[in-house]
């Protein structure tokens, strides 16, 4: 009997990051900073299918937990902590930034610094899997799921494990 696979996606409005950031090229050469609304979307593989409901996974309870995981970087200045070419220093209720010949003083309630090495679609995509792949444990019909970010049309990463 052959086995059979689903491929089913979630990519709802709500899954958005409205966040600035720049990305950086090397070691004096970066983006300016700018803003982005990005959305996020999910796929899921599955070949288990409840047979009296035709459904492998209920939708209605991941679309909170992919909510909560944009809502965690929504509305941020997003910096890389992991980033070799960033000095990043916290100064009483500020973030003191210094990249090249550049340096940002924001806020520390603007800033959320991301433990990645770039602010970009690829970085964010995992970021985003990493932190999702917790809470999917407690569905063991889902084989394998990926995370696609996409910061401007057309313009997207993907990360799968």
């Amino acid at each position: 009997m052959p086995v059979m696979a689903y491929h089913l996606e979630l990519a709802k409005e709500n899954f958005k990051i409205a966040a600035a950031h720049f990305a950086i090229f090397g070691p004096s050469c970066a983006e300016r900073l700018h803003g982005h609304n990005y959305y996020v979307s999910l796929t899921f593989e599955t070949d288990v299918i409840d047979s009296k409901l035709g459904l492998s996974v209920e939708f209605n309870e991941l679309k909170p937990i992919i909510k909560k995981a944009c809502e965690e970087l929504d509305e941020y200045v997003l910096f890389p902590e992991k980033s070799p070419y960033l000095k990043i220093s916290k100064e009483k209720d500020s973030y003191k930034i210094i990249f090249a010949k550049k340096t940002y003083i924001l806020p520390v309630e603007d800033v959320k610094l991301v433990p990645v090495l770039n602010i970009s679609v690829e970085e964010l995509s995992a970021y985003i899997w990493k932190r999702l792949k917790k809470a999917f444990k407690k569905y063991p019909q889902i084989k394998k799921f990926s995370v696609t970010v996409e910061e401007t049309r057309g313009q997207r990463g993907t990360y799968t494990e």
